[in-house]
């Protein structure tokens, strides 16, 4: 498949950093995550690979404290009570845009929900706390996103728009 009216998709790229134990990335993170614009909350049990629980945004406010909110903390309680045996962690994701599309490069907070949204549409899977977004995706502009760095277990690519073959 190959993209159809290349100079109409935005071009993203998320580099995701290791993934934290989640009271570490609650308490303590306050410091480093001023650069990031999303977070996933993952689970691991044993030698098995990290399991994706959610998927956040964040535009105006701090990582760590949308962590401490009351929706985060029964999310938590939740996935604590579900999964008893996985021990959380929370990796932190920043955007940047590709200079490809220079006058569209900017980070907005509808580019910001465009991509979460995104991102959980195309990783839904059974452990998925917040799948509302996967039954109202509202995307209107067309993205290819590159998830780098630490980005278990998301895909590496994804891409939402016209292509043709």
């Amino acid at each position: 498949m190959k993209i159809l009216f290349e100079d109409f998709f935005l071009y993203a790229e998320i580099n995701w950093s290791k993934p934290v134990i989640y009271e570490n990335a609650r308490d303590f993170c306050y410091e480093i995550d001023k650069e990031y614009n999303f977070y996933k909350i993952t689970g691991k049990y044993s030698k098995y690979p990290h399991r994706l629980f959610y998927i956040g945004k964040t535009y105006y406010q701090y990582i760590n404290i949308r962590l401490k909110q009351k929706d985060h903390k029964e999310r938590i309680n939740t996935i604590s009570k579900n999964y008893p045996r996985f021990k959380v962690y929370v990796s932190f994701g920043a955007v940047k845009f590709s200079d490809y599309n220079f006058n569209e490069k900017r980070i907005s907070e509808k580019r910001i929900d465009d991509i979460e949204s995104l991102l959980i549409y195309s990783n839904d899977n059974d452990y998925l706390q917040n799948r509302s977004k996967v039954f109202s995706l509202n995307v209107k502009n067309q993205y290819k996103i590159i998830n780098k760095g630490y980005s278990s277990p998301l895909y590496r690519e994804i891409a939402y728009g016209i292509f043709y073959k």
